[in-house]
């Protein structure tokens, strides 16, 4: 095809002559994107709900810890919020901000927010409180609903705050008190929600999804998992990224229960499991570093009876055969989608052994109403077995970035297969090719967006943040993965001349700007930073960071106690040696590892061990007093409680020896 294509068209560029003959384009264009399928066009998603109400008014609609609303509970409660926000303004494309913790509220506030026709902007209210004041003030939200537990991280927001269990005595704060019915409606073409995602520019990405792109990808997914009767849905992820609504909108459409699994819960393995097997838990979606960080810890027990879902990442064969190895009858899809796409527009069901040809498994075939191609960089379809990028275009498509037109001109481009007028299509910026069987698989990115854990991160966005210290003249963020399957992110800066920066200083810095999955794990002092001939920065000449990389003199563990926990995280981190004083994260620990500390301290100890003790007292002095004060606390009271029980008839105190045991 090249050859010809080239003898006749003898002046053309080499770049636009095709590689693709007529009857494979036809093939990769059309064949492979016959994907029209019938779905609620004309829908809301608040609208399915309501009409899902009726049909199950009293089966369980929502599960969090030990609460427990019905369909008819969750919808008079949405409609109360709904009248609250109707009464301040909120209408169609109206931006409300949402931070809540995992609870029942975050689910009723959604539905609220929407029954009101505005769109939710979820929010990790973990998150700096710069972050989240950028976020709101972008998306122009006039207001925000929290709990009185987080009201004070938005002091400096001009707007309403709407509590959502009681008012915290400030003017600005509003509880929430049933108002009349719901205002306007939204239609299917407003907007659903606003999810931040990083950013390339330095600044966070708000993308906008319409109700009827939503509404797409979930009957969708109804339909993938052959939901034909209530399922138990989980959800064991951050409401502020899109991968729990693979679980929250299918199952409260199709009648489900839907379980929003707490934190605590989700990061440990055996409390995880003993979850999902007393709850009978269908469907499940997690990321697989999560997933095989889990695994350790919990066993086959974690995994659902019906289908799990795996997505954020790539997915490993080798994870795919350690879920095997359970003997789990569970089926396993793989799941890809950025943001843009709503949520997902690609599925892969894992039924055969591992494809030989394929280091990680096939992300799949375009759902219902989307339509992908792979195209080289003059936008030409590239043929079968050649990489390519990923355009993605239909009915998934999101509408725009918030108040970022050159970034939303940048991502969503005219679709030149299309005859339809305005037509787009959205790079993805995944480098993927296609098998002959028309799946797809992914190969890494074209650009430097990394994904970590399955966070999506631009170091770029790192980057904007380090130089703003008054101390740092360039910086450059990388991902290196100097241990095979554990990918970290390293900052390499270079001080302003006459200035000195500790590592202590840029994590502070970093901290007050960034989400923690965004703050490098190691950073390297150098004069300057290397270039190639045509002044980008040679990546091959960086150096590797120190492998503990945290800058501390070493101390020695000075008790019985530090020098178990030492061990554990020499261990754990494969490391040499770890001091009094290092701290976890500092290196080079991240949340998923914390899940395995854990594990082994409380076998170690035999005693229970909350996870956010790890990240609250991240040294191993500070662990290792943590857990002295907490024995000395429980100590304490069972002593207290034994003086007030009555005497022995022998005069002998009660219960004697159980203390001096303890």
């Amino acid at each position: 095809v090249l050859v010809r294509a080239a003898a006749e068209t003898a002046r053309s560029r080499a770049g636009t002559l095709p590689l693709v003959g007529n009857e494979e384009r036809r093939m990769l264009l059309v064949e492979w994107n016959q994907t029209s399928a019938p779905f609620s066009r004309s829908r809301t998603v608040h609208e399915l709900f309501e009409e899902q109400v009726a049909r199950t008014p009293d089966a369980p609609a929502v599960v969090c810890g030990s609460t427990r609303v019905t369909y008819a509970e969750l919808n008079a409660r949405a409609d109360a919020l709904a009248g609250t926000l109707s009464a301040r303004g909120v209408g169609p494309d109206v931006r409300v901000g949402l931070a809540l913790d995992r609870s029942v509220d975050v689910v009723v506030a959604m539905m609220g927010i929407l029954k009101a026709g505005g769109a939710y902007v979820p929010l990790n209210p973990d998150h700096p409180d710069a972050r989240l004041a950028l976020q709101l003030a972008q998306c122009g939200a006039p207001l925000v609903i929290t709990s009185a537990a987080w009201v004070e991280k938005f002091v400096g927001f001009a707007g309403e705050k709407i509590l959502m269990d009681r008012s915290a005595g400030s003017e600005r704060t509003t509880p929430v008190r049933p108002s009349g019915n719901p205002g306007a409606r939204a239609s299917a073409n407003d907007a659903v929600y606003v999810m931040y995602t990083s950013g390339s520019t330095g600044v966070p990405k708000g993308v906008t999804v319409r109700h009827e792109s939503l509404v797409n990808y979930t009957e969708f997914i109804i339909r993938l998992l052959e939901v034909n009767r209530p399922l138990s849905f989980a959800t064991v992820s951050t409401i502020s990224a899109d991968l729990g609504n693979t679980a929250i909108f299918p199952s409260l459409l199709s009648g489900g229960c839907l379980h929003v699994i707490d934190y605590q819960t989700a990061m440990e393995g055996d409390r995880l499991a003993r979850y999902v097997s007393d709850n009978a838990i269908d469907i499940l979606k997690i990321v697989p570093s999560h997933l095989s960080a889990l695994l350790a810890g919990g066993g086959p027990g974690i995994l659902p009876r019906g289908t799990l879902v795996l997505g954020g990442e790539a997915l490993s064969w080798d994870l795919v055969d350690r879920i095997r190895a359970t003997g789990a009858a569970c089926r396993v899809v793989n799941h890809y989608g950025p943001t843009e796409a709503t949520v997902g527009c690609l599925t892969y069901s894992v039924t055969g052994p591992a494809m030989p040809s394929s280091k990680t498994v096939p992300i799949g075939r375009p759902i219902a109403n989307a339509e992908v191609f792979v195209l080289d960089p003059e936008m030409n379809p590239v043929p079968v077995g050649v990489a390519g990028e990923l355009f993605v275009g239909g009915m998934g498509l999101a509408r725009e970035y918030v108040n970022q037109p050159a970034e939303t001109a940048q991502r969503f481009v005219s679709n030149p297969f299309s005859a339809s007028a305005g037509a787009r299509l959205y790079r993805t910026g995944d480098r993927v090719r296609y098998h002959p069987s028309g799946d797809i698989e992914f190969l890494g990115r074209v650009d430097d967006q990394v994904k970590i854990r399955g966070f999506r991160i631009e170091p770029g966005e790192v980057q904007s943040a380090l130089t703003g210290h008054s101390s740092v003249s360039e910086s450059f963020v990388a991902v290196r993965e100097d241990s095979p399957g554990e990918p970290r992110l390293v900052a390499y800066v270079v001080a302003k001349r006459g200035s000195m920066v500790s590592t202590d200083d840029l994590r502070t810095w970093l901290r007050g700007r960034l989400p923690d999955y965004m703050i490098p794990s190691a950073f390297v002092s150098m004069n300057s930073l290397p270039l190639t001939p045509n002044g980008k920065v040679d990546r091959r000449a960086l150096p590797t960071p120190e492998q503990a990389g945290s800058g501390r003199e070493y101390v020695v563990p000075a008790t019985p106690a530090e020098e178990t926990i030492a061990r554990i995280w020499a261990e754990v981190l494969r490391i040499e040696r770890v001091g009094s004083n290092d701290n976890f994260f500092e290196l080079g620990g991240h949340s998923l590892l914390v899940t395995q500390v854990v594990s082994r301290m409380r076998k170690a100890f035999q005693r229970d061990l909350p996870i956010r003790w790890v990240f609250e007292s991240p040294t191993v002095a500070e662990l290792a007093a943590r857990m002295g004060e907490a024995e000395h606390a429980d100590v304490s009271s069972l002593l207290d409680e034994l003086e007030g029980l009555p005497d022995e008839p022998d005069g002998q105190e009660v219960g004697h020896e159980p203390p001096v045991r303890a």
